[in-house]
């Protein structure tokens, strides 16, 4: 499919009459909770919308192996969706809930014109279609903090950006570190279009609970 000019949830409407209900899980780096929390989110999706019905996909992956394909090829695909994909019981196609990983070399080979962003992202618009045109809802899980992947000029702002998803950010809980990591994913995110929809606080202690409530959310 070609992509020009408009988000990915625009063009589907427009072609297709329908509405994309999605939402991309992010969080502020690694080791904050993210793949937990889309676990848990996930089940609280399939319970409202029923099982089969909700769509999950990680448009960049890191960490993956090699899953064998129908057509007996091999497709490198993220553990998370791996673990998502056997929790859930979910059918949807290995390569549109992994479309794009970064194995070791990948770096260097986009630096050197072996592969273009542009067919990357590409790709990932076509997973996203396929799956949220026929799903209630799609859940996307970022990859790490919303910067990776700008050395490839494909970060996961830019993935909620040309897809036209907002996003909800997971940050530790605390103050002065969680807000100033909390506006620099928000500021990427801003410069390439994407709407930051919400903050979940994670690993809050429960004695810094209520001080970290009064600053870091707004009044009533």
């Amino acid at each position: 499919m070609s992509w020009k000019g408009t988000s990915t949830r625009s063009v589907i409407f427009d072609l297709f009459g329908i509405t994309t209900n999605t939402v991309m899980l992010a969080a502020t780096g690694q080791h904050v909770g993210k793949t937990t929390m889309s676990l848990g989110v996930f089940n609280g999706l399939t319970q409202k919308f029923g099982q089969g019905k909700v769509a999950y996909c990680k448009p960049l992956g890191q960490r993956y192996r090699e899953i064998a394909l129908g057509d007996g090829t091999f497709h490198k695909v993220d553990q998370d969706v791996e673990v998502m994909r056997n929790q859930f019981k979910l059918t949807g196609a290995w390569e549109d809930m992994s479309p794009v990983v970064f194995p070791p070399g990948f770096t260097r080979k986009v630096i050197d014109g072996d592969i273009q962003t542009h067919d990357l992202l590409n790709r990932i618009k076509d997973a996203f279609t396929t799956l949220a045109s026929t799903a209630d809802f799609t859940l996307l899980e970022g990859s790490g903090h919303m910067g990776v992947g700008s050395i490839v000029n494909l970060n996961n702002a830019q993935v909620a950006g040309a897809l036209g998803v907002d996003v909800v950010i997971i940050a530790e809980g605390g103050l002065g570190r969680s807000f100033d990591q909390l506006a620099l994913n928000k500021a990427l995110l801003e410069k390439h279009g994407a709407r930051l929809r919400g903050v979940i606080l994670n690993k809050v202690c429960p004695t810094s609970h209520t001080p970290a409530d009064a600053h870091l959310l707004p009044p009533n």
